[in-house]
């Protein structure tokens, strides 16, 4: 039986369900002269792996994303 999108989503993200962040950092990626900086977060899963966990715009890891949620900040100044 083919699944849909929303259920195969369900089921990638849901491996989350009841992980713990150990750490939290950033990866840095030199792409053609251009700095990239590439959140990324250390988990371990309730099955015991702990995974590395990078945001990306897709699944093809085209440049880096942006995580909606979380209180505001101070806006980054150049």
């Amino acid at each position: 039986m083919k699944r849909t999108y929303k259920e195969f989503w369900q089921e990638y993200y849901g491996q989350l369900k009841g992980a713990v962040v150990l750490d939290v950092g950033i990866v840095e990626e030199d792409n053609y002269g251009m700095e990239e900086y590439w959140p990324c977060f250390i988990v371990k899963l309730m099955n015991g792996k702990t995974v590395q966990i990078e945001l990306s715009s897709d699944e093809e890891g085209n440049e880096p994303g942006f995580l909606f949620g979380l209180p505001n900040v101070d806006p980054v100044v150049r």
